[in-house]
């Protein structure tokens, strides 16, 4: 994920979706914050960004499918920041006098390395354990591969039980529940009604959201509850631009609407026609103006409208 652009987002939408923090997954400094990406179904994220240097971001994923425990950086900015970590100095990660390499990622090993992401690393429980337990993460350096000299690059002082690692613990650790309110974890087979998905979240909208995809070209058109409780959708397809207007038809009735784009995403707020057929229609046909028209499956769409909007207000217009 493209962190500064939820920042560029919250400012074009304003309010439509982006007050009382309804857009998750951006990284705060001096903790750490859980992530769960819907584009990895199941994948757990913890990462934490140190205020001082936010180079020395460290990330842990995994996934109850895949629990070998990743823990990372970004090597090659750390190389560029860090005038005193060599081109080839190895990067390690030790907690609780456990000590645990930084893999580079390897696209020729692309396969191999999902083969033994499928179980986990001797000593990981006890990795994860120690963080949980609010002992230090220390990030180090061995200079030219010299581990009888291991240098020092950040230490990350945990807390006990900090629910940025809950779900790391839960999915990939000793597994013991979660304390508090986490985040859902979405799953490619969470809850399907006819063609649509009904999911607990969304990568980018941490509320429940109800999509449909097209298997024309894979965009999809989904709905939300924004945090100001107003119903709104969001088209995933074509090429998103600043004042966008979105055309869609449900059975041969058309609809237009002003979009505001958002990575790959079209974002709009529902009328109460358009909710009205979307949910007894057929199909409905959708398109940024000017660009290319998908058809969508609106089989299941009562149930999806009813899964985003529950709790939620009426329509705004």
């Amino acid at each position: 994920m493209v962190f500064g652009k939820l920042k560029v987002l919250c400012a074009a939408l304003g309010a439509m979706v982006c007050s009382a923090g309804a857009l998750a997954q951006m990284p705060e400094p001096d903790k750490w914050v859980s992530m769960v990406p819907e584009g990895a179904m199941g994948t757990v994220i913890s990462m934490y960004m140190p205020s001082r240097n936010p180079a020395l971001t460290v990330t842990l994923q995994c996934s109850g499918n895949a629990p070998w425990l990743e823990v990372g950086v970004n090597d090659a900015v750390l190389r560029q920041v860090l005038g005193e970590l060599g081109p080839s100095d190895p990067i390690f990660f030790r907690v609780g006098g456990l000590i645990k390499q930084y893999e580079p990622y390897n696209e020729a090993q692309a396969w191999a390395r999902s083969e033994r992401n499928k179980a986990r690393w001797d000593g990981q429980n006890a990795f994860i354990a120690a963080m949980f337990a609010g002992q230090p993460l220390e990030i180090l350096s061995a200079p030219a591969g010299d581990m009888t000299a291991l240098r020092v690059l950040d230490v990350i002082q945990g807390q006990p039980n900090d629910p940025g690692l809950a779900q790391v613990v839960a999915q990939c650790g000793d597994g013991r529940a979660a304390p508090g309110a986490v985040q859902a974890i979405p799953q490619e087979w969470q809850n399907w009604v006819g063609e649509w998905q009904l999911r607990a979240r969304g990568e980018n909208f941490p509320m429940p959201v109800a999509q449909v995809v097209t298997m024309e070209n894979g965009s999809a058109f989904g709905l939300f509850c924004d945090q100001q409780n107003k119903p709104a959708a969001y088209f995933a397809g074509g090429v998103p631009k600043p004042g966008t207007i979105i055309d869609a038809s449900v059975d041969g009735r058309p609809f237009a609407f002003n979009a505001v784009p958002f990575e790959t995403h079209l974002i709009f707020f529902m009328s109460r026609d358009f909710l009205a057929a979307v949910q007894s229609g057929r199909e409905v046909k959708m398109g940024a103006r000017g660009q290319f028209e998908v058809t969508f499956s609106l089989r299941g769409s009562a149930a999806g409208a009813a899964h985003a909007y529950a709790g939620c207000g009426a329509p705004v217009y």
